[in-house]
């Protein structure tokens, strides 16, 4: 959803509100805006819409909010160097996943990369 602008987003979250079965689940994955590497993530993808924002158009569709994680790790000191380093420097099989690593579990979940928000449409719905 990161690509999307504030209208394409509220008229994808009405979509997918429309066509998801009552009780089913939309699973987003997105980058964090209070990250921090938000600023490498800006870079890749351009706009990165905080997590407030984005939960005011799942609301206004109509979706109920199950719970929130947060995953990832970047550094805060010289983060493009530090995952260089911890991803490809170190011995063994490249990693790129770091959704539960011990690093990304020293540092507060909000300054984690990314947030992960289930949702799911009412059984009313």
């Amino acid at each position: 959803i990161h690509y999307l602008s504030d209208a394409e987003l509220e008229r994808l979250a009405s979509e997918v509100f429309r066509v998801l079965e009552p009780g089913g689940y939309w699973v987003l994955l997105e980058g964090n805006s209070e990250s921090y590497g938000v600023n490498l993530m800006r870079n890749q993808i351009g706009q990165i819409r905080s997590l407030s924002a984005s939960r005011l158009f799942f609301e206004c569709a109509g979706f109920a909010e199950c719970d929130l994680n947060y995953e990832g790790f970047y550094s805060p000191v010289l983060p493009l160097y530090v995952n260089f380093v911890r991803k490809f420097l170190r011995s063994g099989p490249i990693d790129l996943s770091d959704f539960d690593s011990k690093t990304a579990s020293l540092i507060p979940e909000r300054r984690r990369a990314l947030w992960r928000l289930r949702l799911r449409k009412p059984l009313n719905g």
